[in-house]
């Protein structure tokens, strides 16, 4: 559950220079960070949301005898669990264009025969002697495994679903010998000079992580 919170230690935000606005516009929730971590107030966190993810075989419905083949990885950011759908939805003479449908329903994109998609799942799919009819179907099962649902400095390269940025941290905290309870801040206005940013990211891809959870970054004012 989500708490607000409207006083810190003067001595911790000073300190720190971390808050760029009215502190009682800021919100925090309790999260724990995994072991293995000695982090200072300020840095920007993740959520460790997947175990790990894996693609089984691609199957195919319709006419057409063309194939779908996996790329490695077969997955991209943000793969969700369940059964992508590789739809055809233009067709032609050695060629064809499939709408490529979430397992939630939404698309991700569209796939276009001999070029590689490159979405949610990956994957290229190729003409056969037989031309692709509308309506002709791949389907690209994905499996994510559950993650521990615990936090660590968000990295670009994760795959844990830690590479979206998802809280920033409000004290000092040293988890080197095991998980520790901690607070992370997930509503206000920061300063960007007093964020601890992961391997990979910089302001802006972090503001680009926030900005539809309420938290911003400000690099010009000096904070508190």
């Amino acid at each position: 559950m989500t708490n607000r919170s409207a006083s810190f230690s003067s001595a911790s935000t000073s300190a720190s220079a971390l808050i760029a606005d009215n502190s009682d516009l800021l919100f925090h929730e309790p999260v724990t960070l995994i072991a293995g971590q000695n982090l200072v107030r300020g840095a920007v966190l993740g959520k460790i949301s997947s175990a790990g993810t894996s693609v089984g075989t691609v199957t195919f419905v319709g006419t057409g005898n063309g194939t779908g083949t996996k790329a490695s990885p077969a997955y991209g950011d943000g793969a969700q669990n369940g059964s992508y759908k590789a739809i055809c939805v233009g067709v032609g003479a050695d060629a064809g264009t499939f709408e490529v449908l979430r397992p939630d329903g939404t698309v991700d994109g569209v796939a276009t025969v001999g070029v590689a998609y490159d979405g949610q799942v990956k994957f290229t799919i190729a003409d056969g002697s037989t031309d692709f009819a509308a309506g002709d179907t791949f389907t690209i099962p994905v499996t994510v495994a559950a993650g521990s649902g615990k936090y660590t400095l968000s990295a670009t390269a994760a795959t844990d679903g830690s590479q979206t940025p998802a809280g920033i941290l409000v004290d000092d905290t040293d988890a080197s010998a095991g998980d520790k309870p901690v607070l992370i801040y997930t509503r206000g206005d920061f300063v960007a000079s007093g964020l601890t940013l992961g391997t990979g990211h910089t302001t802006a891809t972090v503001l680009a992580a926030f900005k539809d959870i309420g938290v911003f970054i400000n690099s010009d004012l000096g904070g508190v």
